[in-house]
């Protein structure tokens, strides 16, 4: 089955990325899951953008060291988590993608539970991040790692932290690849599918 994934609420929309507009205009369009960025603030709002630089300081950086008052000042597009999750409640899936380590399973509980969402998925880098939330994981979320480069020994890492999708670029998708996944029971999403089109339809011959 082929879903459609928002990336970044809607990259490649004429608005804001993660923004409200963005979104709006992706659930419009039919997208079958809005990815959204998150990151926290120095008050534990959790807010959701990519990622720039800003004056020689990185936007990490910048959004642990200020309120999120000051944030949105900078950048007055972003939203809070809440705010746009109420925008796609039960419109369509959502996935996270984990930018800052330091929001937890719980912090996202307290937010999600608030609203009548379908499935979420989790995304992160990070496996060790990934295995620290199995404890607190909900039946209809689901955890994804983003495969890194390079991406050896990572489907010994999914079998032993019971992670059953990743994230790839097309780039490294071939039928012996493929098949070594599905073997092992592993989903996954593949990134700039449209970009990648002809590349995609020689690899799943």
């Amino acid at each position: 089955m082929i879903k459609i994934i928002a990336h970044r609420g809607g990259s490649r929309l004429k608005y804001e990325q993660n923004s409200l507009k963005a979104v709006k205009k992706s659930l419009k369009n039919g997208a079958d899951l809005i990815e959204l960025d998150i990151r926290v603030t120095k008050d534990q709002r959790i807010i959701a953008h990519h990622g720039s630089l800003l004056e020689s300081l990185k936007l990490s950086q910048f959004t642990k060291k200020n309120n999120f008052k000051t944030v949105k000042t900078r950048f007055p597009h972003l939203r809070t988590l809440d705010k746009l999750l109420k925008l796609i409640e039960n419109k369509a899936e959502i996935v996270l993608h984990i930018k800052d380590e330091h929001i937890t399973m719980k912090d996202l509980l307290k937010i999600c539970q608030t609203f009548s969402l379908k499935k979420i998925y989790i995304s992160s880098t990070s496996v060790r991040y990934l295995a620290s939330c199995h404890f607190y994981l909900p039946a209809n979320w689901i955890l994804v790692y983003i495969i890194p480069h390079p991406f050896r020994r990572f489907i010994k890492s999914c079998i032993a932290n019971d992670i059953k999708f990743v994230e790839i670029s097309p780039w490294f998708l071939t039928n012996n690849f493929i098949k070594k996944l599905r073997r092992y029971g592993i989903k996954f999403a593949i990134c700039g599918l449209f970009k990648h089109q002809k590349h995609l339809q020689k690899a799943l011959k």
